[in-house]
This record gives structure tokens, sequence and C-alpha cells, in this order.
């Protein structure tokens, strides 16, 4: 969390404020979620020829068809995006997905929110099966010239997704990205830094206000 870097990408209060969408082209939304993103009012102001939005999750996608049924220039896609074709599992975590551990803040403490605690009434022991297709087969297969947005609130398919493009040589043919960023944990790190019974990795002692760190964080 280094400031100066920090600053160079968030901007208060213009969190959603997306610039230099050329009007008329394509649009990719990976991570379209039940209804699509906030930024969505402003990719419609561009006019975009299509827009492709990608949702592994049943249940989202099933809201998703409701929402754009008989718009011509919306496709839905049952499927995420990575590498390559495969049978992925994701965390359901508050009121989306994700195929890392999702962290979150409260008052006190740092927690997994993809980790059941009763004492916070928070119950996740649900995942989802997905499918995933390769991004560069799904390129050629939706005959994609160039897109005017690529937009990624995919929370892990990122890491994927942007490598792909770039081996194949399909980064140049992309005017803008868009990366929804999280502070995620893989499972390796979740285990090491965070109590995997109650999902927290910091807290700070509410009597002596001492703080309390995972071994893993004071090193």
């Amino acid at each position: 969390m280094d400031p100066e870097m920090l600053g160079r990408f968030y901007r208060s209060g213009k969190e959603y404020d997306l610039h230099d969408i050329p009007e008329g082209r394509e649009v990719w939304i990976v991570g379209a979620l039940h209804s699509g993103p906030d930024e969505l009012v402003q990719i419609l102001q561009s006019k975009p020829s299509r827009i492709h939005f990608f949702e592994p999750v049943l249940e989202f996608f099933q809201q998703l068809q409701m929402k754009w049924r008989g718009h011509a220039y919306a496709n839905l896609h049952n499927y995420g995006l990575g590498h390559t074709r495969e049978a992925s599992e994701m965390f359901m975590a508050g009121a989306g997905s994700s195929l890392f551990h999702p962290m979150e803040f409260s008052g006190r403490r740092l927690f997994l929110d993809s980790v059941s605690d009763l004492e916070t009434g928070r119950l996740r022991e649900v995942r989802a099966l997905v499918r995933v297709e390769a991004v560069e087969l799904v390129w050629r297969v939706l005959s994609s010239e160039d897109l005017g947005l690529l937009y990624m609130n995919c929370e892990g398919c990122e890491y994927e997704v942007v490598p792909q493009l770039a081996a194949a040589g399909l980064l140049g043919k992309i005017q803008a990205i868009l990366v929804a960023s999280h502070l995620v944990l893989n499972d390796e790190e979740a285990t090491q830094l965070c109590d995997m019974t109650s999902g927290t990795c910091w807290q700070e002692a509410a009597l002596t206000g001492a703080q309390r760190y995972c071994d893993a964080f004071e090193t």
C-alpha cells in the first residue's frame, strides 16, 4: 500500500471515471456479476457496437439474462476467461465470487470474507463450480478485431487473461483496460497469514490498544 503508487491509480471521488473509450467499438466485461459494472452508464455512452458479458456463476448469469433480454448488442456468456479451458471453483463471498480469498476490513480487524465466522453471523460454506475458457480462443471464436474497452472485475482471472492476451499479440488491439483491484490471498497465503477458523488475519486488542499480528505479518 505505497501511498505514492496508490496515488497514481486512485483518485478519491473519481473511482468510476472512465476516459478515452472510443465510440462504436466492441466492449468485453469480464466478471459481469448479476447486472454489469458500476461504470456501465459511462460505457453505454460510448455507443458500443457489441458488449460481451462474461459471467461464470450460473445464479448471476441468469439474472443477467433477465436484465439484458431484448438488447441486441448484449451478448451473454456463461463462462469465465483464463489461460486454458478448465473447470474451476470459486469462493462465494459477500455479494460476489472470487478465485482467491477476498479480504475485508472491520473496525478492529482484517479478515478473510471467504471464511465462515458464526460469531459475526457470516456464513461462507458455498463454492460454485464454473467453466473457464481460454481467452485467446474466445477472441478468435467471437471474431473480435479490436476492443474499445476490456473491463475485468473477476477477482483473479486478470492474472491469466492479461499475460495470455500479451503472449498472443492481442493487447495492442485493445484501446483501454480497466481492472477492478481487490485485496486477496491464495490458499497458501491464507493458511500462513490467517486463522482459518475465524478468518482473522489482523486484530487490534480492544482493551489494551495493543495490536496482534500473525507471525507471517510480523516478518
